[in-house]
Protein backbone atom coordinates (compact mmCIF):
# COMPACT_ATOMS: atom_id res chain seq x y z
CA UNK A 1 0.00 0.00 0.00
CA UNK A 2 1.33 3.40 -1.00
CA UNK A 3 1.45 6.05 1.61
CA UNK A 4 1.28 9.72 0.62
CA UNK A 5 4.22 11.85 1.67
CA UNK A 6 3.40 14.63 4.16
CA UNK A 7 4.92 17.95 3.10
CA UNK A 8 5.08 20.70 5.76
CA UNK A 9 5.41 24.37 4.95
CA UNK A 10 9.00 25.65 5.38
CA UNK A 11 8.18 27.98 8.29
CA UNK A 12 6.36 25.23 10.17
CA UNK A 13 9.18 22.83 9.43
CA UNK A 14 11.76 25.23 10.96
CA UNK A 15 9.61 25.64 14.06
CA UNK A 16 9.16 21.92 14.37
CA UNK A 17 12.87 21.18 14.05
CA UNK A 18 13.85 23.86 16.62
CA UNK A 19 15.91 26.10 14.33
CA UNK A 20 17.89 28.65 16.45
CA UNK A 21 16.81 32.27 16.37
CA UNK A 22 19.23 34.76 14.81
CA UNK A 23 21.45 36.60 17.38
CA UNK A 24 20.86 40.27 18.08
CA UNK A 25 23.34 42.48 16.23
CA UNK A 26 25.30 44.86 18.48
CA UNK A 27 25.26 48.56 17.67
CA UNK A 28 28.39 50.72 17.40
CA UNK A 29 27.28 53.48 19.79
CA UNK A 30 29.45 54.21 22.87
CA UNK A 31 27.50 54.13 26.12
CA UNK A 32 28.31 55.80 29.42
CA UNK A 33 28.75 53.64 32.47
CA UNK A 34 27.23 56.22 34.83
CA UNK A 35 25.51 59.51 34.14
CA UNK A 36 25.22 62.04 36.95
CA UNK A 37 22.93 64.95 37.68
CA UNK A 38 24.21 67.11 40.56
CA UNK A 39 21.89 69.40 42.53
CA UNK A 40 22.02 71.66 45.56
CA UNK A 41 19.62 71.39 48.50
CA UNK A 42 17.03 73.46 46.60
CA UNK A 43 17.06 71.17 43.57
CA UNK A 44 19.02 73.56 41.36
CA UNK A 45 21.76 72.17 39.15
CA UNK A 46 25.32 72.89 40.29
CA UNK A 47 27.07 74.00 37.11
CA UNK A 48 30.61 73.88 38.52
CA UNK A 49 30.32 70.37 39.98
CA UNK A 50 33.21 67.98 39.37
CA UNK A 51 33.49 64.21 39.82
CA UNK A 52 36.08 61.44 39.74
CA UNK A 53 35.71 57.67 39.63
CA UNK A 54 37.62 54.43 39.96
CA UNK A 55 36.49 50.95 38.91
CA UNK A 56 37.23 47.92 41.09
CA UNK A 57 40.04 49.81 42.79
CA UNK A 58 41.69 51.10 39.61
CA UNK A 59 43.37 54.49 39.21
CA UNK A 60 41.16 57.54 39.71
CA UNK A 61 39.83 59.16 36.53
CA UNK A 62 37.91 62.38 35.88
CA UNK A 63 34.27 62.26 34.85
CA UNK A 64 33.29 64.32 31.80
CA UNK A 65 31.31 67.46 32.69
CA UNK A 66 28.77 68.92 30.26
CA UNK A 67 27.45 71.87 32.30
CA UNK A 68 24.15 72.21 34.13
CA UNK A 69 25.38 69.68 36.67
CA UNK A 70 25.38 66.78 34.21
CA UNK A 71 28.36 64.43 33.95
CA UNK A 72 29.38 61.09 32.51
CA UNK A 73 31.71 58.65 34.28
CA UNK A 74 33.39 55.96 32.18
CA UNK A 75 32.47 54.54 28.79
CA UNK A 76 31.61 50.87 28.30
CA UNK A 77 33.18 49.97 31.66
CA UNK A 78 31.42 47.53 33.95
CA UNK A 79 32.18 46.80 37.59
CA UNK A 80 32.04 48.47 40.97
CA UNK A 81 32.43 52.23 40.63
CA UNK A 82 33.51 54.50 43.48
CA UNK A 83 32.48 58.05 42.57
CA UNK A 84 33.38 61.28 44.37
CA UNK A 85 31.33 64.39 43.55
CA UNK A 86 32.48 67.84 44.66
CA UNK A 87 31.86 71.54 44.09
CA UNK A 88 33.23 74.69 45.67
CA UNK A 89 31.20 75.63 48.72
CA UNK A 90 29.77 72.11 49.14
CA UNK A 91 30.71 69.01 51.11
CA UNK A 92 32.00 66.21 48.82
CA UNK A 93 29.74 63.17 48.35
CA UNK A 94 31.10 59.65 47.78
CA UNK A 95 28.98 56.72 46.59
CA UNK A 96 29.49 53.21 45.23
CA UNK A 97 27.53 52.00 42.19
CA UNK A 98 27.73 48.64 40.40
CA UNK A 99 27.45 48.81 36.61
CA UNK A 100 26.31 45.67 34.77
CA UNK A 101 26.66 44.87 31.08
CA UNK A 102 25.11 42.61 28.45
CA UNK A 103 26.72 41.05 25.36
CA UNK A 104 26.97 44.38 23.59
CA UNK A 105 27.10 47.31 26.01
CA UNK A 106 27.13 48.40 29.61
CA UNK A 107 23.75 49.09 31.16
CA UNK A 108 24.02 52.77 31.97
CA UNK A 109 23.21 53.76 35.55
CA UNK A 110 21.58 57.17 36.06
CA UNK A 111 22.34 58.73 39.45
CA UNK A 112 21.09 61.98 41.01
CA UNK A 113 23.40 63.50 43.64
CA UNK A 114 22.47 66.27 46.08
CA UNK A 115 25.34 68.18 47.69
CA UNK A 116 25.06 69.98 51.02
CA UNK A 117 26.69 73.38 51.67
CA UNK A 118 29.96 73.26 53.55
CA UNK A 119 29.46 73.99 57.25
CA UNK A 120 32.18 76.49 58.22
CA UNK A 121 33.34 77.04 61.77
CA UNK A 122 33.66 80.45 63.43
CA UNK A 123 37.34 79.87 64.21
CA UNK A 124 39.82 82.56 63.16
CA UNK A 125 42.75 80.87 61.44
CA UNK A 126 46.25 82.35 61.23
CA UNK A 127 47.71 82.69 57.76
CA UNK A 128 51.28 81.73 58.70
CA UNK A 129 52.75 80.17 61.83
CA UNK A 130 56.46 80.84 62.27
CA UNK A 131 58.97 79.01 64.44
CA UNK A 132 62.31 80.83 64.85
CA UNK A 133 65.64 79.15 65.57
CA UNK A 134 69.28 79.93 64.87
CA UNK A 135 71.72 77.89 62.83
CA UNK A 136 72.61 75.90 65.97
CA UNK A 137 69.01 74.85 66.47
CA UNK A 138 68.40 77.11 69.48
CA UNK A 139 65.02 78.84 69.85
CA UNK A 140 65.08 82.60 69.21
CA UNK A 141 62.47 84.62 71.07
CA UNK A 142 63.92 88.11 70.65
CA UNK A 143 63.31 90.46 67.74
CA UNK A 144 60.27 91.71 65.84
CA UNK A 145 58.35 89.29 63.62
CA UNK A 146 56.06 91.06 61.13
CA UNK A 147 54.06 90.31 58.00
CA UNK A 148 52.77 92.21 54.99
CA UNK A 149 51.37 91.45 51.57
CA UNK A 150 54.35 90.90 49.30
CA UNK A 151 53.03 93.26 46.61
CA UNK A 152 52.11 96.13 48.96
CA UNK A 153 54.15 98.95 50.52
CA UNK A 154 52.00 99.39 53.62
CA UNK A 155 53.53 99.29 57.06
CA UNK A 156 54.01 95.67 58.18
CA UNK A 157 51.67 94.14 60.73
CA UNK A 158 53.02 92.53 63.91
CA UNK A 159 52.86 88.76 64.42
CA UNK A 160 51.78 87.52 67.84
CA UNK A 161 53.81 85.08 69.90
CA UNK A 162 51.92 82.23 71.57
CA UNK A 163 53.00 78.73 72.62
CA UNK A 164 56.43 79.04 70.97
CA UNK A 165 54.93 80.03 67.63
CA UNK A 166 54.49 83.40 65.93
CA UNK A 167 51.02 83.77 64.38
CA UNK A 168 51.05 86.07 61.36
CA UNK A 169 47.88 87.37 59.70
CA UNK A 170 44.32 86.22 60.24
CA UNK A 171 42.37 84.71 57.33
CA UNK A 172 44.61 86.50 54.80
CA UNK A 173 45.37 84.55 51.63
CA UNK A 174 47.90 85.34 48.95
CA UNK A 175 51.64 86.05 48.99
CA UNK A 176 52.74 87.25 52.42
CA UNK A 177 56.25 88.41 53.27
CA UNK A 178 57.45 87.44 56.74
CA UNK A 179 60.26 89.57 58.19
CA UNK A 180 62.30 89.22 61.37
CA UNK A 181 64.35 92.22 62.56
CA UNK A 182 66.11 93.46 65.68
CA UNK A 183 66.87 89.98 66.96
CA UNK A 184 70.00 90.02 69.15
CA UNK A 185 73.13 88.66 67.43
CA UNK A 186 71.20 87.69 64.27
CA UNK A 187 70.97 89.03 60.74
CA UNK A 188 67.59 90.26 59.40
CA UNK A 189 65.40 87.62 57.79
CA UNK A 190 62.72 87.79 55.06
CA UNK A 191 60.71 85.08 53.34
CA UNK A 192 57.69 85.16 50.99
CA UNK A 193 55.03 82.56 51.77
CA UNK A 194 52.04 81.69 49.55
CA UNK A 195 48.85 81.08 51.55
CA UNK A 196 45.90 79.26 49.98
CA UNK A 197 42.30 79.03 51.21
CA UNK A 198 39.49 76.50 51.07
CA UNK A 199 35.76 77.20 51.14
CA UNK A 200 35.87 78.34 54.76
CA UNK A 201 39.32 79.43 55.90
CA UNK A 202 42.88 80.01 54.87
CA UNK A 203 45.12 76.95 54.95
CA UNK A 204 47.75 77.86 57.54
CA UNK A 205 51.32 77.68 56.25
CA UNK A 206 54.11 76.56 58.55
CA UNK A 207 57.39 78.47 58.23
CA UNK A 208 60.56 77.35 60.00
CA UNK A 209 62.77 80.46 60.01
CA UNK A 210 66.48 79.91 60.68
CA UNK A 211 68.42 83.05 61.62
CA UNK A 212 72.09 83.46 60.79
CA UNK A 213 74.51 84.98 63.27
CA UNK A 214 75.90 88.44 62.53
CA UNK A 215 79.58 88.40 61.47
CA UNK A 216 80.76 89.79 64.81
CA UNK A 217 79.28 86.91 66.83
Amino acid sequence: MNRSAIILPLGLLMFATGCPKPETACTNDLRSSITLNVFDEFGDAIDAAMATYSVDGSAVEDCDAFGDGTMSCGNELGGEFTVTVDAQGFTPEVFVQFVDQDKCHVITEHVDVTLSPTACTANIVPSVQVTVTDSLGQDVTSGDVTWNMADEDDLPEPCFYQNNVWNCGEEVAGELIIEINNADFYAPYAQVVTVDADDCHVITEQLAAVLEFLPDY
